[in-house]
């Protein structure tokens, strides 16, 4: 491609937009455009005469000091701003056009100024060389294709970002929702557990906190019955009726077949358990599924923040615990987690591995103990018996 190296021919627009440093002076002498630096640091200097604003310090051919350039002249020059006499920049002046008067200056900060890039706030960029031959224009205008290419090159990468990072998070989104009950499922739920949520962040230490932990009762024998279809149906009524039972605060999760959970944050242990009961009563009131009415029973085990239990993992297996309770006490459809079902608990545990460890040091006898029929007299069976 030919560029044309007549003044005519470059093009002003382009150079002011490529050389931060750049200005023109008009035919009357005074500054008409400045390039983005000096627009910006100095936008006072706007209009105002050329010979007022620059000091002209050093030339290739002999001019007077502060002298207005002559249109053609293409020397190499170094400027200072008048009163910011510690920024130097260097460069040359190009005549506008065979019909305007006037010229524009072309250049770049000192390699002088290099070591006070951050005084000014430049980048190494700002220090690139400029060549002030007719081949500049082309030059400019390469570059100014470049960095429009760039620009949009940026902004389709930042598009296509973005929409990644949507597509994200519908597809974790769609991920920890359990399809049936419409609650968020187990793997959500283990991570809030682990601190790992996205969207939620953990409890803070001083706030109130409570998890509770239903398992509906004899569901098995409900899908037995009526078939799983059926069995998913009800699964959804009851996730729909816990949704509606809590407010923003709360979340709920489905966390196992027939088994769910609600965080109740924000609420103390007496707020909390009227919660858990309404929960519970919404539960337990009749479902119509496939034109038939069916009332179900519910356990449920409530637990909330006291000493020894503070983080979420602690809340959920002392809720565990009255869970436990709940259903071996069929009084009681709700159990409140209570320091005295934590040793149970721990006993419980205890005895198991003590049995564990009793077993493999061969600590347990086996004692058969036969047993005779009272009227005959006769053998008729035995039972054993284990000691330890």
């Amino acid at each position: 491609m030919a560029i044309s190296h007549e003044p005519a021919e470059i093009r002003v627009e382009t150079l002011i937009d490529c050389c931060p440093f750049s200005f023109v002076v008009d035919g009357a002498g005074r500054l008409a455009r400045l390039g983005s630096y000096l627009a910006k640091h100095y936008p006072e200097i706007a209009g105002r005469p050329y010979e007022e604003v620059f000091a002209c310090e050093s030339v290739q051919a002999e001019r007077p000091s502060g002298a207005a350039p002559d249109a053609g002249t293409r020397e190499r020059v170094a400027l200072r701003v008048r009163g910011a006499e510690d920024l130097q920049i260097v460069g040359a002046f190009l005549p506008l056009s065979r019909q305007t008067d006037g010229s524009l200056f072309v250049g770049t900060v000192s390699p002088k100024q290099i070591t006070k890039v951050t005084d000014y706030g430049l980048t190494m960029s700002d220090f690139a060389p400029f060549d002030v031959s007719a081949d500049f224009a082309m030059m400019a205008q390469v570059n100014e294709a470049v960095l429009k290419d760039t620009r949009l090159l940026n902004e389709h990468l930042t598009a296509a970002r973005d929409e990644a990072v949507r597509a994200r998070k519908k597809i974790e989104a769609v991920a920890l929702v359990d399809c049936l009950s419409g609650l968020a499922n187990r793997a959500a739920f283990q991570q809030i557990l682990d601190g790992a949520a996205i969207d939620q962040d953990p409890p803070k230490p001083d706030e109130p906190c409570s998890m509770l932990l239903i398992d509906i009762d004899n569901f098995k024998p409900v899908n037995d019955q009526y078939g799983h279809a059926f069995g998913d149906r009800l699964i959804k009524s009851i996730g729909d009726r816990i949704r509606r039972a809590i407010d923003g605060s709360a979340a709920a999760y489905r966390i196992g077949g027939d088994e769910f959970a609600v965080i109740l944050r924000g609420r103390s242990p007496y707020q909390a358990r009227l919660c858990a009961v309404e929960i519970l009563r919404q539960v337990h009131e009749p479902h119509r599924i496939q034109d038939k009415r069916i009332s179900i029973r519910a356990s449920a085990g409530l637990a909330s923040r006291m000493f020894g239990i503070n983080d979420l993992d602690s809340l959920y297996k002392a809720a565990d615990i009255a869970l436990y309770e709940a259903k071996r006490d069929k009084s009681h459809a709700l159990q409140i987690y209570t320091a005295g079902m934590g040793r149970r608990e721990l006993d419980k545990k205890l005895l198991e591995r003590d049995l564990v460890e009793a077993v493999g040091k061969e600590e347990l006898e086996v004692f058969i103990r036969p047993q005779f029929d009272i009227h005959s007299g006769a053998l008729w069976g035995g039972e054993a018996l284990a000691r330890w």
